[in-house]
């Protein structure tokens, strides 16, 4: 499995949202530094080169691409550049809607305009609407907030314009070809991850869809809750 987190998320943070997936699946998840500012293109095609170069090695009988957030948005572009590198596709309260949000320019001021100090203080007053205080344990919680507190301001306001940048009609999404399974939060707080689920499910041919009704934007770390390989087994997937 390839998984591809979301926006600013350290190695700690990805393991917790994997675990268990160690059961059935050889796990590599791509980590971007803070000084990665490169396009879509780029992007996609580093993670292609990265998945060549480990089946060259490991040559297993298939292969997931999961992805989270803008890791979704970033495995939707990588599957446009090398559909036949991958077999099941899971994408998680998919950023494919970011585009479309009205906020979005309001957000692009803040991450152009505000100093490090002040993008570190508003972090706090924006964890609630991450994840749910009584869904995610305080260790979860204190790694989250960690996780976004060090996402570096002019990293993060650059993937904040990639996400605004994205775009994929329906005509490229009917393209698409593989099983995929999209889960999605009907709590989110940042997106609107089930309306955003359902439109993906009705243009990619072979999509269905898990809707976890109670959990927010941040659902893997809502861990006496939610697993993926749980949900994955649940859904046979």
């Amino acid at each position: 499995m390839i998984f591809l987190p979301g926006l600013g998320e350290t190695t700690q943070l990805v393991r917790l949202e994997t675990a268990g997936l160690e059961t059935a699946f050889n796990v590599r998840f791509l980590m971007l530094s803070p000084q990665e500012l490169s396009s879509w293109d780029i992007l996609s095609q580093q993670v292609v080169d990265l998945t060549q170069t480990e089946l060259e090695t490991e040559q297993p009988k298939s292969v997931y691409l999961c992805g989270e957030c803008f890791g979704a948005c970033l495995a939707l572009k990588v599957l446009l550049k090398a559909p036949q590198l991958f077999d099941r596709i899971i994408l998680i309260n998919p950023a494919s809607s970011f585009n479309r949000l009205p906020w979005t320019h309001l957000t692009s001021l803040f991450t152009d305009w505000f100093p490090q100090h002040i993008y570190q203080i508003f972090s706090d007053a924006f964890l609630p609407f991450l994840a749910s205080s009584n869904r995610i344990s305080p260790t979860n919680r204190q790694i989250l907030l960690q996780s976004v507190k060090s996402a570096p301001l002019k990293a993060s306001a650059q993937r904040l314009s990639l996400l605004r940048e994205f775009r994929m009609d329906k005509t490229q999404l009917q393209q698409l070809n593989q099983p995929f399974l999209i889960i999605t939060s009907k709590a989110d707080l940042i997106l609107p991850s089930f309306t955003e689920a359902q439109r993906l499910v009705r243009s990619i041919p072979n999509a269905r869809m898990v809707n976890l009704p109670n959990s927010g934007h941040a659902c893997l770390l809502e861990e006496e809750e939610i697993n993926l390989f749980e949900i994955m087994e649940a859904a046979n997937f």
